[in-house]
């Protein structure tokens, strides 16, 4: 292992933990902050603010998971160092008001491509559109389709309210039902709901002329707005939700460059491995499957049976994408 600062006192920090993740998170930010605790002769308890602030950068945080654990451990650690140890020089911990929220400020967002279901939470209530909401929603929960069809067929008598089952239509006419959480029901009914039938441009922060744009009135829970040049006043394009989730990308509303249907459905199976990996303590064939069905996947033919790419799912549902968006399972 890389040399650490203050080897004997980082030893007697890890030497509260047992658990084997815990420790690796612990040391790889005692490995990032070494570099500085040699250069300026002090240790990461002692570090000024933009000293941690740049140590966060240094660390390189994905997910709002990683960058808030992060956070979490050199709080605990510069508290450790005050009280009971005495080892810090002044008995104020700088970061002790900051809220969790505050590490998210260190998380590369320009290379981001896969979400947890924490940070899909957090979209959903930045979006004033509950038209917006219902797209991330419906991808992350596995409703596509081939063309996004599911999501862009979908209508209200398509929707048992009471038992959360949703019916699902592809254009090639294949049929699926898929239960729903309470939630997801809630934002489908904000987006039919006819007293959201103005779609806030830009989020809310349009400083054109228009503020807003009205919703054409159909049973479909994606609608479109009424514009002069509308093609198809019943059923909205797949375009549409390009466009909408390009707008959803910008700097100035979510801030995630990579927003699109594919990297919020990859993400979204990667959180029901999640759970299934916690139920189920493995991440194998059986788990992939379930993945598929509830995803709708297409099967293929493969040495004379009809199954699931599961080649293609392991590309990104694996142990590694796992431990990177949700340390705190492991």
């Amino acid at each position: 292992m890389a040399e650490l600062y203050q080897e004997h006192i980082k030893e007697q920090f890890l030497s509260q933990y047992d658990n084997k993740s815990t420790i690796d998170t612990i040391k790889h930010i005692f490995i990032r902050s070494a570099e500085t605790e040699f250069l300026k002769e002090k240790d990461l308890f002692d570090f000024t603010i933009e000293e941690i602030e740049d140590m966060m950068r240094e660390l390189n945080p994905k997910t709002t998971n990683s960058a808030r654990t992060y956070g979490r451990f050199i709080r605990k650690y510069i508290e450790w160092s005050i009280e009971p140890k005495g080892y810090r020089r002044s008995n104020i911990n700088l970061i002790s008001s900051k809220h969790m929220s505050y590490f998210d400020n260190f998380i590369d967002r320009s290379l981001k491509l896969l979400y947890t279901d924490e940070e899909i939470s957090e979209m959903l209530e930045k979006l004033v559109n509950y038209q917006d909401k219902v797209i991330i929603c419906l991808l992350f929960i596995g409703i596509a389709g081939d063309g996004l069809f599911e999501i862009l067929n979908l209508k209200s008598n398509d929707i048992d309210f009471e038992n959360r089952i949703l019916l699902l239509k592809d254009d090639d006419g294949n049929e699926r039902t898929l239960e729903v959480s309470k939630e997801v029901i809630e934002i489908i009914e904000g987006a039919l709901d006819k007293e959201n039938s103005h779609y806030l441009l830009k989020n809310g922060q349009s400083t054109g002329k228009k503020s807003h744009a009205f919703l054409v009135d159909n049973d479909y829970v994606i609608k479109s707005t009424l514009t002069n040049n509308l093609v198809n006043p019943e059923k909205a394009s797949k375009h549409l939700i390009f466009r909408r989730l390009s707008m959803m990308s910008d700097k100035d509303v979510l801030d995630y460059p990579y927003l699109t249907a594919s990297n919020i459905e990859k993400s979204g199976k990667i959180a029901l491995a999640k759970d299934l990996y916690i139920e189920r303590k493995t991440l194998g064939n059986d788990e992939l499957n379930i993945i598929g069905d509830k995803f709708g996947m297409k099967k293929i033919m493969r040495n004379g049976e009809w199954g699931y790419n599961l080649h293609s799912l392991r590309q990104y549902i694996n142990i590694e994408n796992l431990n990177d968006l949700y340390p705190e399972i492991f």
